[in-house]
C-alpha cells in the first residue's frame, strides 16, 4: 500500500508563502509545490493535502495576533474573554458554509 507524501518543512513554509496571495489558485500553489518538491528529490505531495494546508494558512492569516487582541482591549474597551477565545480557537469567524463544509 502506498501513501502521499509528507511534506517537510521547508517545502510547507514555501507553500504558505504562496498561500498568502489568495489570487493564485490552489491547483497553481499543487503545481508549484510538486515543481519544487520534485527538483529537491522529493515525491510530489497529493492535492488534498496541499489544498488542506493552503486553506488551513489562510484561515490562520484572518485570525487577528495576540497583540492585536491585548490593543482591542486596552484601548477599544473589548471584552477580555477574546483571550480565551483566541487560546481555544473560537475566533475563526469563516462559517461552516464559507469553507463548503456543509455539502
Amino acid at each position: 500500500m502506498r501513501f502521499a507524501a509528507s511534506i517537510d518543512q521547508p517545502l510547507r513554509r514555501y507553500l504558505e508563502r504562496l498561500a498568502r496571495d489568495r489570487r493564485l489558485p490552489i491547483a497553481e500553489i499543487n503545481r508549484r509545490v510538486g515543481e519544487r518538491a520534485e527538483s529537491s528529490g522529493a515525491p510530489r505531495p497529493s492535492y488534498s493535502a496541499v489544498r488542506l494546508l493552503v486553506r488551513d494558512a489562510r484561515v490562520r492569516r484572518d485570525e487577528p495576533s495576540w497583540l492585536d487582541l491585548y490593543l482591542r482591549v486596552a484601548y477599544a474597551h473589548e471584552s477580555p474573554e477574546i483571550f480565551l477565545d483566541k487560546k481555544l480557537g473560537l475566533l475563526d469567524k469563516h462559517l461552516p458554509e464559507d469553507h463548503r463544509l456543509d455539502d
